[in-house]
């Protein structure tokens, strides 16, 4: 049985187009794998501090991945360069969200579309007012659905026509719906990838895409099947950008245990921590400033714990 995944990208600040505006310009979005390479000199837009604060995404589970809430301001240390910051602003925030719905349409999901679906659905069904959906479905190539929308029965329509076909271009995808949520209409925005896991038709490779989410200060979450795809290497690369901008992979044994692990992640992605530190002075202006967080314990057993890896000093 092959592996997939789920990813949930949330986004604590600004995107930028990407490759929102080539999708735009053909029938339904669609962009053609045969087009040649973007030039690799074109980089995405990078997320700076401003207005002199930083704001760290943090999620915190015990260790059965469960999110860990009700945890105050003095649980927490922020270091920046091993040197520890003063907590500006703390927040556990629980909010509507733009949410990116971003779906594998390739030809090894035809089994699993069924179940995909209604754990989307069941997703929906949590939404809080203000939310809202859009939804890119990718096999070749990534291609747009629906649009930002509060009509979530428009976005399961959109789900409902997808037919698994092709190859699985899982990296492109994660460009192109970063793009498409430059105009979201809330603060917390946040991709949720269903997916295989084994990209094999992306012209984008696994080290742009984490560079990529380091700049666009995005935080990764990923669900995965156990198996073969996910235990190897391309389990490794999504457990690394889950780890490096503050979210958490989170592996499941069987398919039908997929549908409860979109209701955790859902949870935890409402619920999350939100640290804000004073930023860097001008002088390390443009320089990639390292951070670690640091929790306090509460009890014998030790909280898991993931955060935004780092941000670019404000220019």
């Amino acid at each position: 049985m092959k592996a997939f995944a789920v990813l949930v990208v949330g986004q604590m600040l600004g995107t930028g187009l990407l490759w929102a505006d080539s999708a735009e310009r053909t029938g339904r979005g669609q962009v053609s794998p045969r087009q040649p390479a973007r030039n690799r000199t074109e980089r995405a837009p990078v997320v700076r501090a401003t207005a002199n604060v930083v704001l760290v995404p943090v999620s915190v589970r015990d260790g059965n991945d469960t999110p860990i809430r009700g945890l105050t301001r003095e649980s927490f240390h922020v270091f920046e360069e091993g040197v520890e910051r003063e907590i500006q602003s703390f927040t556990e925030e629980e909010g509507p969200v733009s949410l990116g719905i971003v779906f594998d349409a390739s030809r090894s999901m035809q089994s699993k579309l069924a179940e995909s679906r209604t754990a989307v659905a069941r997703l929906t069904e949590t939404r809080l007012p203000g939310d809202e959906y859009l939804a890119v479905a990718f096999n070749d190539s990534p291609y747009l659905l629906c649009r930002l929308t509060a009509d979530v029965d428009r976005v399961r329509d959109a789900l409902n026509s997808i037919a698994a076909r092709g190859w699985t271009s899982l990296y492109d995808g994660i460009y192109l719906s970063a793009g498409l949520m430059r105009s979201a209409a809330n603060s917390r925005r946040s991709l949720l990838i269903l997916s295989d896991g084994e990209d094999n038709f992306s012209r984008y490779s696994s080290s742009e895409v984490r560079t990529y989410l380091r700049e666009a200060g995005v935080t990764v979450y990923a669900i995965g099947l156990a198996g073969g795809g996910l235990s190897g290497m391309r389990g490794r690369t999504l457990r690394r950008l889950t780890e490096e901008t503050g979210g958490w992979f989170l592996p499941v044994e069987g398919e039908g245990e997929v549908g409860q692990a979109v209701a955790e992640m859902s949870r935890a992605i409402r619920s999350q921590y939100v640290i804000g530190i004073r930023a860097s002075q001008p002088s390390e202006a443009g320089k990639y400033r390292r951070l670690q967080v640091k929790v306090q314990p509460q009890g014998a057993e030790p909280f898991r714990v993931s955060w935004r890896s780092g941000y670019y000093g404000a220019e």
